[in-house]
């Protein structure tokens, strides 16, 4: 009876760490993991789970990690397939489990996550990239408004069912963008671009790829955060300078779309920010050529706040790391006298990121 006990005591004990240890990061495991043989079969077991998907079971497909460049082993950050609230404003913490054995199999999530390819309409899942642009209608928006000088190139709108429609979520054609990530894509790590997102299958022309998701700032909290990120940078190239040791860049995934106003004097601003809370959006890199994705301009029926989503320009390859333009503005890296290498190995590279300011 004794031995019974004691034995019920080490599994329990052996699972309350595991799953204490799904809440923990990538450099709190490797000291963890020297802690005692058990402690280092367990963080081996908890990184292997973490490095097949970092989608951490929200999304229909598993999105498995490989990096063949340097040791580390995945990235760490919480992932949302949809937009949210900044944290900063609401109650949900930075914290969260990533990896526990009984947590990383659940397929409730992806359950609900339908195939959109069935439609009560028999519409595809996909973008008519032959069609003309359809021209977006004015509405009230929830976010700031803005002058602007010049006129960037727009984004293809896109308009889809929503909350103030009646037809079932789970059934409607016309909900391309609302069912999370549609295609097989994995994260890759190389040595000059970082982390890249690369197609796992064919993807055809017009498929709708996935939305970014992260979280949903205010111009104030936007140029706040990316001040935050502008210290981190440098104090760490000049840690880099002071070593003369490679460093990992430590780069934003904040991203402010316009979109102009009919009157074409204003412009209203939309501030997405996956640097701590994203999706698989926030790995796609930058092609001067335009890239493979074309990004769009999605607002669904009853919603205020439109998203930004990817379709694919044209057939993607499995294997194709997944691009697209991240602007073609500049003043950011002049005003700030910095720039960022560019190594998307186009024909047309300028060898400088688009850069703006926030």
């Amino acid at each position: 009876m004794e031995n019974q006990k004691r034995s019920f005591c080490c599994v329990n004990t052996q699972k309350g760490l595991e799953i204490a240890a799904a809440w923990l990061g990538p450099r709190e495991l490797a000291s963890l993991a020297l802690t005692c043989r058990a402690m280092t079969k367990c963080v081996a077991e908890l990184t292997e789970r973490r490095v097949a998907d970092v989608a951490q079971g929200l999304e229909r497909w598993s999105v498995p990690v490989c990096n063949q460049f340097d040791s580390c082993r995945y990235p760490w950050f919480v992932y949302t397939p949809f937009c949210l609230l900044s944290t900063s404003r609401s109650s949900s913490s930075s914290f969260h489990s990533w990896g526990n054995e009984s947590s990383s199999s659940s397929s409730s999530s992806k359950e609900s996550l339908v195939d959109n390819n069935v439609s009560c309409d028999g519409m595809s899942s996909s973008l008519d990239l032959n069609g003309e642009e359809e021209e977006g209608k004015e509405q009230q928006l929830l976010l700031e408004e803005e002058e602007e000088e010049e006129e960037e190139e727009r984004p293809l709108l896109v308009m889809e069912c929503g909350g103030a429609c009646s037809c079932s979520s789970n059934m409607c054609g016309f909900r391309v963008t609302q069912q999370g990530l549609a295609v097989g894509v994995a994260v890759v790590r190389k040595q000059n671009t970082g982390w890249g997102l690369h197609a796992t299958q064919l993807i055809s022309k017009g498929s709708f790829v996935c939305e970014y998701a992260g979280e949903l700032l205010t111009t104030r909290e936007a140029q706040q955060r990316q001040k935050v990120y502008d210290i981190v940078e440098e104090a760490g190239n000049e840690l880099k300078l002071l070593h003369k040791k490679k460093r990992r860049r430590c780069g934003s995934a904040l991203l402010v779309l316009r979109e102009f106003l009919p009157s074409k004097q204003a412009c209203v601003r939309l501030n997405i920010d996956a640097t701590r809370v994203g999706n698989v959006a926030r790995f796609i890199n930058h092609a001067c050529d335009g890239g493979n994705l074309l990004p769009c301009l999605v607002r669904a029926a009853g919603s205020l706040i439109p998203k930004l989503a990817f379709f694919a320009r044209r057939d993607i390859s499995e294997g194709e790391e997944l691009t697209y333009s991240y602007g073609s503005g500049y003043a950011g890296a002049i005003a700030s006298k910095k720039s960022q290498s560019c190594f998307c190995g186009t024909s047309c590279c300028t060898g400088m990121l688009p850069s703006d300011i926030t």
